[in-house]
Parts: C-alpha cells; sequence; structure tokens
C-alpha cells in the first residue's frame, strides 16, 4: 500500500486531504460536545470523545492525522493552506480540551524533536558555520526543552488540581451531606 501511495504524488495529496478533512471533522465533533452545542447524544464514557467512545483513543486519533495536517501547511498553496491551518488549530484545541496528558506529551515531544531537527530536514545548508551561532543554538534548545518539561508537569499538577476540586465539590453538594445538616 506504501508504494502505491508513494508511487505517486496525487495520490500522497488525496490522502493527505483525506486525513486531513478527517482530523477536521473529529475535532469539530469533539468541540461541539464540549460546548454542549451537538453531537451530545453519541455514547462514550467522557464528554469529549467524539466518535470514539473515549478520549484517549479521541485525542490519539486526533494526535496520528497532525503529520497530515502539518504537511499541508508547510506544502499546500492557496486555499488548502488556509484549510489546513484552519484543521491544525481545531485539532490542536481538540487535544487540548480532551486533557489527556499522554497526548499532551507526544505532541510536545513531537514539536520538541522537529525543532531540533528543523534545519536538517527544511533547509540545504545543514552546518552552520561558525561556533557562536552553534553555541546559541544549544542554549535556546536546552531552554526550550526545559521549558516544555515545566510545561509537562504544570499540566499534570492542573489536571490533578482540577480532579481535587470536583472531588471537594462533589462531597460539599452531595445529597448526603446535606441531609447531615
Amino acid at each position: 500500500a506504501t508504494l502505491i501511495i508513494g508511487s505517486n504524488k496525487k495520490n500522497l495529496v488525496i490522502l493527505t486531504k483525506t486525513m486531513m478533512m478527517i482530523g477536521t471533522t473529529l475535532a469539530f465533533i469533539g468541540i461541539c460536545q464540549y460546548g454542549d452545542i451537538a453531537f451530545t447524544s453519541i455514547p462514550g464514557n467522557y464528554t469529549v470523545c467524539a466518535t470514539m467512545a473515549h478520549k484517549n483513543l479521541f485525542a490519539s486519533a486526533l494526535f496520528l492525522t497532525s503529520p497530515f495536517i502539518l504537511y499541508g501547511v508547510f506544502r499546500f498553496p492557496g486555499y488548502w493552506r488556509g484549510i489546513s491551518q484552519t484543521s491544525l488549530a481545531l485539532v490542536t484545541f481538540g487535544i487540548m480540551i480532551s486533557e489527556t496528558r499522554s497526548v499532551w506529551i507526544a505532541t510536545i515531544l513531537s514539536a520538541m524533536i522537529l525543532f531540533f531537527f528543523r534545519n536538517r530536514l527544511f533547509s540545504k545548508d545543514h552546518a552552520m558555520s561558525n561556533f557562536k551561532n552553534r553555541e546559541k543554538a544549544w542554549v535556546k534548545k536546552i531552554g526550550i526543552a526545559a521549558f516544555c518539561i515545566i510545561l509537562i508537569a504544570a499540566l499534570s499538577h492542573i489536571s490533578d488540581l482540577k480532579h481535587s476540586v470536583l472531588v471537594i465539590r462533589h462531597s460539599i453538594f452531595s445529597p448526603d451531606s446535606l441531609n447531615e445538616r
């Protein structure tokens, strides 16, 4: 299948556009569920699950469509580039509202890897000319890596804090605690 799709550029474009539209549709359904606008009758274990029945599967599906969307952002001309950018925004928001830490970590690590190797992927000249530029680049990369680690820790803490607040709120406003008063 890979040889057939990769043998013709037209097939790759069709596959990319299809995966981009699938990711956009899933993200749109998830965002509508998050806002209680539509698609709330689709059965699932969490409020935001689109058609996947669980938020982890939903976020993983969105994450797996992101390389195709990024390809569209970087390679498509005209209005397809705008559609790709809109799709990227919707998929990113869908991943954020899914509250799936594993996909957040995967997204951050993918962004770091893309950042570290962007010179090799997107430029023809792989080597930097002088030592000072290399040193500045490594300091910047280490700073971004430290920021991402702090962001992961903060997201983990916020999720735990949100769970604690929900438990306290439930214990205060539960019918049993109101009967005791």
